[in-house]
């Protein structure tokens, strides 16, 4: 792909600007707008519509350039620095490349070859062997004479042999020292893997007992600077307790809230106990902002319709599209369609097709097939990371960002998961439902409601979801959950929604925060302790563990996920009879949708179920279920109480999907699909089908349409 780019937002309302940032290999671009107005259906593109706006047209472009790596940057202090004392725990000693832990004008401290060294000019000290994923107290002096370098492992299975003192003496130059870079040499040099805490500088030399006192929290001398990283764990500042309060910067977001050296396992809230929390875990791919020069600002005009756009990018040999997000703004409509744009985050450019710690044989049918998106993601590390891929280190990735080129958030994009529209693609197909049948609508995202709460949604009469509206913020939560308790009316069209705890990270809401604890469906556990988000300083994991239980809030939650043949829907007692017979109006099959754009079925990808002992309010009408599943179905991972074979459908009845609908004291209702491929078996045969009706009928009901064609009020 030699165009590709980025905007530096998601969402934007009437009257604002949205700025995009564009890499191409030819100069000579054109810049245009489209309107999706609907799905990409089989191999065909999706369905747009030219939007003539003022501010488009020819510009000029350029190759930009991507650099990884996370780091700090701090500055020094006005009196002349000739001691250090910091703890690291190191995840890839062994790379032979250096890898840089403090930078100065004057000297460095590094790992090469798995082995940490002090270096000042010619003059260089090698502190001994060092091994990953554990804990050293590491400090040195520098003086005109030479260096000395002391390393003494730390903690729980501490060798007898765990302190090395060397000393190498030579002349050391002292000039001006204005920065200090902490876990690189500079942006995209000799970049650091694994933890720093604390990191204090001296006037003077330590001596051993100075240093003894450091480790044990003793007398010890007084720093000129001193970086305690648990402060303000949520954002990007290093602060200073130093006397001239030297305040750090953090670039590319490295893991805060991570435990240190002293964390003793009696709190796993880095809230409880900040002082256990004050490290931070640097990687070498971390990305939170591609830093691209921006090219394009478009001024959204305040008559613009709200829905889902994309600017097209063509430099005369290939185009790309960029999508963005329309608001309202504070107008009120019918109905509003609500993106679910931290799940486009938390998958954006993920790398799962070629993990090997998945045998994808066990729940899909064949090998995976790449799209083109699919090999530009793999072939270009500088596109990023996503929530579902592992840093070089092994670690979990935390953190995704919008910032950057997401190849998979395109309309054309075809998942080689189901061999279809997933996300952004698939959500479409719901947009294409509401444009259909012209609906009154409007369109926000996630980050939308996280910023505006309740407020957004009271709106609207009708909210829809997305197909996989996994990854909720608290606030979202609260939003939603008081949206229905005021007698707001939500269709849940999705599959694996409100799954996991999530953060919006950054002041405008750049980027998010998951960390998966040690249960639910994951790629990844967090480190003991470490499961709790440094965004918000509260507990990461499923909201089903904290709070906000799915099947409660919206009658069914996550019960399994495959990828072999989908199913249709079985219907009940409940939609005969009374409010659900009014859900099936004119539909006389007993089954329906074994048809659909996405796997074939309604019922495929991940599914959600009704459960009266997680929560499933106990009046909930039970309207259909799931046909038999295949075997590729597998029970979710929280439901697994004991290791047992009976893991996968048709054996395990709690591998299913569900259809389930109930009302709330104050008018409030709910209607919830339960399945990923749900909006697939909606498109069918142009929304002319079943489930279309079935749909056409409940929106009719959340409207209060039927009721007044019958006269009723």
């Amino acid at each position: 792909m030699n165009i590709i780019g980025y905007a530096d937002r998601m969402t934007v309302a009437p009257g604002e600007t949205i700025t995009f940032h564009v890499s191409s290999d030819k100069a000579d671009c054109r810049a245009g707008l489209v309107r999706y107005v609907g799905a990409a259906h089989g191999q065909r593109s999706a369905q747009r519509e030219p939007i003539a706006i003022d501010g488009l047209g020819a510009f000029t472009a350029q190759r930009q350039q991507t650099i990884l790596g996370s780091y700090g940057i701090l500055p020094m202090p006005q009196r002349p620095v000739r001691a250090f004392q910091l703890w690291i725990w190191p995840t890839r000693s062994a790379l032979k490349s250096r890898q840089t832990i403090v930078h100065t004008d004057a000297w460095s401290l590094f790992i090469e070859g798995g082995r940490i060294g002090l270096e000042a000019g010619d003059v260089r000290a090698d502190g001994g062997a060092v091994e990953d994923r554990a804990w050293y107290l590491v400090a040195g002096n520098i003086g005109p004479d030479g260096l000395d370098i002391h390393v003494e492992r730390v903690g729980p299975g501490r060798p007898p042999d765990s302190v090395v003192r060397a000393a190498q003496r030579g002349q050391i130059a002292f000039g001006a020292e204005n920065t200090l870079i902490l876990a690189a040499s500079g942006p995209g040099q000799a970049h650091y893997n694994g933890k720093i805490e604390r990191l204090r500088l001296f006037a003077e030399a330590l001596d051993k007992a100075d240093i003894t006192a450091l480790r044990d929290d003793g007398k010890a001398p007084r720093p000129v600077a001193d970086w305690r990283f648990e402060d303000r764990m949520s954002g990007d500042v290093l602060v200073d307790h130093g006397p001239q309060a030297l305040e750090g910067k953090l670039h590319h977001r490295p893991a805060r809230a991570m435990t240190g050296h002293g964390w003793d396992g009696t709190t796993q809230i880095a809230a409880h106990k900040p002082e256990q929390y004050g490290a931070i875990h640097f990687h070498d791919d971390d990305l939170a902002d591609a830093g691209w020069t921006p090219d394009i600002a478009l001024a959204i005009p305040h008559d613009l319709r709200s829905g889902a756009y994309g600017l097209r990018v063509d430099n005369g040999e290939e185009a790309d599209e960029i999508p963005f997000f329309v608001t309202a703004g504070t107008a009120s409509h019918d109905v509003l369609f609500l993106a679910p744009t931290n799940t486009y985050l938390a998958y954006a450019n993920e790398h799962m097709a070629e993990s090997e710690t998945i045998d994808w044989s066990e729940v899909r049918v064949g090998s995976p097939v790449l799209n083109a998106y699919d090999r530009a993601i793999f072939a270009d590390p500088t596109l990023g990371l996503s929530s579902y891929d592992m840093h070089s280190d092994g670690s979990g990735v935390f953190y995704s960002a919008r910032r950057r080129p997401i190849l998979n958030f395109r309309a054309d994009y075809l998942s080689w998961v189901v061999g279809g529209p997933r996300h952004f693609a698939a959500d479409l197909q719901t947009i294409g439902y509401l444009e259909q049948r012209g609906f009154d609508y409007a369109l926000a995202t996630d980050e939308d409601l996280d910023r505006e709460g309740a407020a957004l949604l009271s709106r609207y009469k009708v909210v829809l979801t997305g197909t996989h509206p996994e990854y909720w913020t608290r606030p979202m939560m609260d939003g939603l959950s008081g949206y229905l308790q005021s007698g707001g009316r939500l269709l849940y069209l999705g599959g694996n929604g409100f799954y996991w705890v999530t953060a919006c990270t950054g002041p405008d809401r750049d980027g998010i925060e998951v960390r998966r604890g040690m249960v639910g469906t994951r790629v990844a556990n967090s480190g003991p302790g470490e499961a709790g988000l440094s965004s918000t300083l509260q507990s990461g994991g499923l909201w089903r563990h904290c709070g906000y239980v799915p099947q409660a809030l919206v009658g069914v939650g996550m019960a399994g996920q495959g990828w072999g043949s989908g199913a249709g829907y079985r219907r009940l007692p409940a939609s005969y009879d009374g409010e659900g017979a009014r859900y099936f109006r004119n539909i006389d099959a007993e089954e329906l949708g074994h048809f659909g754009h996405v796997m074939g079925a309604v019922v495929g990808d991940e599914i959600d179920r009704l459960d009266f002992a997680l929560g499933t309010p106990s009046h909930a009408l039970h309207l259909a279920t799931s046909t038999p599943l295949s075997s590729k179905y597998m029970l979710t991972h929280e439901d697994l109480l004991a290791t047992t074979r009976a893991v996968a459908a048709p054996d395990n009845d709690l591998v299913r999907s569900d259809i389930v609908a109930f009302d709330l004291d104050g008018g409030g209702k709910v209607f919830s699909a339960g399945s990923i491929s749900f909006a697939g078996a909606l498109a069918w045969d142009d929304y002319d089908n079943p489930i279309a009706t079935m749909i056409d009928n409940v929106m009719s009901v959340f409207l209060d349409r039927d009721r007044a064609a019958n006269g009723e009020q």
